[in-house]
């Protein structure tokens, strides 16, 4: 009973605290109300019976999908997202008062965290908060952005999201991670997003290592196999392939010129203080660039997607053996959130979880270690049942990638050898563990499941002859990463114990820096030494804390009408973050990056170029932006565009926006103050 109130207590000081404490605490408590206690809740729930730890990692996995599946349902019936917020955290204390029980199970059917365990959740948790920490650019970096202007669209409009650099048109990309976001940094309190999704990654970190542990130790028979899988997640992947790095130089002996003079500057090239140190050192020469850290280290909502994949195999296992529904729920909603949260894990792990159940039931019990057929049938009804409850979720996000209105046309069965060799060069070192655990477990009496090396194989097959634009398949080489660390758990633990012996210790320890260690340490420096000037030139200003700058968008987030829709040259995106406005055009990318109309694209960028250009017939480019803000009315109401000159981009040439405005009489000046001018032109 005491349990029960202090439980109790806790939830309902965290949702007061999260809904109306500013300042860090509240954002902390924030996170507590929104992303882990209605998780906790749904966890307690599901499986009564399990032990606390277990209810523990599940919070962790299902808080921020048990949060916007009921946001969803909110804001589709005509919520507010405030609304939404307050009846998350008010349902997580209650599931809480539902769900807690005095008992639980005593202990985990699996090995609970050891003094290794810990020791790797607690340095990599550690070495994910130094990036964050160090440094305002290396939390708004890359991928950062763009969620953080989608994010700030749904607080803004509700959903479904409009993308913010293409307005007028629905987001063509998931949303349910912005959605969190915005859940977090609801009214009263507008908390920071970047620093939200700080939190996630580390939350994030600590719930892959001791999801490993889990999968590891059900797979492989207890705590060692686990201790070795664990050390793999973290520092398997790339392992030792710095060493392939001279092969850069096969670029010298090619073509008109070579040798040494070509082979100099192709080394200088080489951006040992970026984040680019991952592309051209820990990556293998000719390889697609993967990294371990890197979903973990940005703003991104691949990183918690990952995620799903061994809870959902974790969850088979567990339902195989003990037969409660929980287990087979997880199993279900696991192969929903993959969908919800990144398309590109869950239209590829769906697939081939499907078509391994498939093996199972064909072969039934004449594979060592298959599961019965009911079982694998079962599990295959509800991996089915899971993914077709976010059908129409999936349609909604995927109809802008028709080729008629895309332009892009695309092979997505062609096999790579790039591909090949990045899965090569990148799990090399964990595939050896895994063959030398998997050649041992057939020997084995008891063999553990099938359903891994099975879903292995064809998560391998998938990876090989898939391409997805902009060469997205690289996604899938963490995919077979993990499971290569989960089966190679066992003999990696074997390896590290009999090496730390002998005479030899001294030489095993520089060993295992060299080819483990190394690369971590690589990519740290690269990315404290990283500056925006170098890797994303347009964020400077933001990150220098430019006065008149931040005192523009100010402007625009206050005294423009939020479903204006703004001009600025170099289709910056700044003002769909720092203003929350929607942008005419705001990427430099092409059709193939969010299936962004070709023709309408083109129209823009013409406008986008004439008005930063030679303002050849202004007249006449208003009337085109015009009829563009008429054809977004079909998506969205417009009131006004905004047409930003910056004196940097101008060179003082001021006459520009005044040749504008007597060109077309009914453009009005709307701001200009430190460099900053804003035109308005009314909405058609």
């Amino acid at each position: 009973m005491i349990s029960r109130l202090l439980a109790l207590s806790a939830a309902a000081l965290a949702a007061a605290l999260g809904m109306f404490a500013p300042g860090p605490i509240g954002h902390v408590a924030a996170y507590l109300a929104i992303g882990l206690i209605p998780g906790w809740a749904a966890a307690m729930l599901l499986l009564p019976g399990a032990a606390r730890s277990t209810h523990v990692l599940l919070a962790a996995l299902l808080g921020p999908l048990v949060s916007t599946v009921i946001a969803w349902a909110i804001l589709s019936a005509g919520g507010s997202l405030l609304a939404a917020t307050q009846t998350v955290a008010a349902l997580g204390v209650l599931g809480i008062v539902l769900g807690w029980r005095s008992g639980g199970a005593a202990s985990d059917e699996e090995p609970p965290l050891d003094r290794i365990g810990w020791g790797v959740l607690i340095a990599a948790v550690a070495f994910v908060a130094v990036f964050p920490l160090a440094s305002e650019w290396l939390r708004i970096r890359s991928d950062g952005w763009i969620h953080a202007g989608i994010a700030w669209d749904i607080h803004e409009h509700g959903i479904p999201p409009i993308d913010p650099r293409f307005a007028g048109m629905r987001l063509n990309y998931v949303w349910f991670y912005n959605l969190f976001l915005a859940m977090i940094s609801s009214p009263p309190h507008e908390r920071d997003l970047f620093v939200t999704m700080a939190m996630m990654n580390l939350v994030d970190m600590a719930a892959l290592i001791a999801l490993t542990w889990r999968l590891a130790a059900r797979w492989g028979g207890g705590a060692l196999a686990a201790r070795g899988a664990a050390l793999l997640a973290v520092l398997g992947m790339n392992a030792g392939a710095w060493i392939l790095f001279p092969l850069h130089l096969l670029r010298a002996v090619h073509g008109e010129h070579s040798g040494w003079a070509e082979a100099a500057p192709l080394m200088q090239q080489v951006e040992w203080d970026t984040y680019r140190v991952q592309h051209y050192v820990i990556s293998s020469p000719f390889a697609w660039m993967v990294n371990s850290w890197d979903k973990w280290t940005l703003g991104s909502s691949i990183g918690y997607t990952y995620l799903f994949i061994p809870l959902h195999l974790w969850a088979l296992l567990r339902a195989w053996g003990a037969g409660q529904w929980g287990w087979w729920a997880l199993v279900a909603i696991s192969a929903g959130a993959m969908i919800l949260f990144h398309g590109v894990v869950g239209l590829s792990v769906l697939p081939v979880t499907g078509l391994t159940l498939l093996a199972l039931f064909l072969v039934g019990p004449s594979l060592r270690g298959a599961p019965a057929r009911r079982q694998s049938l079962l599990g295959g009804i509800l991996l089915a049942l899971g993914g077709l409850a976010v059908v129409p979720y999936l349609i909604s996000i995927t109809a802008g990638w028709e080729a008629g209105q895309s332009g892009l046309k695309h092979s997505y069965l062609r096999p790579s050898v790039f591909m090949v060799w990045t899965l090569v060069t990148s799990c090399a070192v964990a595939a050896i563990f895994a063959w030398k655990s998997l050649r041992k477990s057939l020997r084995a009496t008891e063999p553990p499941s099938a359903l891994l090396p099975l879903w292995l194989l064809g998560m391998l097959l998938f990876s090989l002859v898939v391409h997805l634009p902009e060469n997205n398949e690289t996604k899938f080489v963490w995919q077979v990463f993990i499971l290569l660390a989960v089966i190679g758990g066992a003999s990696a633990w074997e390896w590290v114990a009999r090496s730390r012996q002998g005479a030899a210790r001294a030489r095993w320890v520089m060993l295992v820096l060299a080819i483990f260690v190394l690369p971590s340490v690589l990519f740290l420096q690269g990315m404290l030494r990283d500056r925006p000037e170098r890797s994303q030139a347009e964020l400077t200003e933001v990150v220098h804390r430019d006065a008149d700058a931040l005192a523009f968008y100010r402007w625009v987030r206050e005294s423009t009408p939020r479903d204006a829709v703004f001009v600025d040259a170099r289709s910056r995106d700044h003002i769909m973050v720092l203003g929350r406005r929607r942008l005419l055009v705001g990427t430099l990318f092409d059709t193939a990056r969010a299936a962004f109309p070709a023709d309408e694209m083109e129209l823009r960028r013409a406008i986008e170029q004439d008005l930063y250009g030679p303002l050849n017939d202004p007249a006449a480019n208003i009337e085109r932006l015009r009829d563009v803000l008429r054809r977004m009315r079909d998506v969205h109401p417009v009131s006004a565009c905004y047409i930003v000159y910056r004196a940097a981009d101008v060179n003082g040439d001021s006459p520009r926006w005044e040749r504008l405005q007597q060109a077309a009489p009914d453009v009005g000046l709307a701001y200009q103050a430190g460099g900053f001018v804003a035109l308005r032109v009314e909405a058609p």
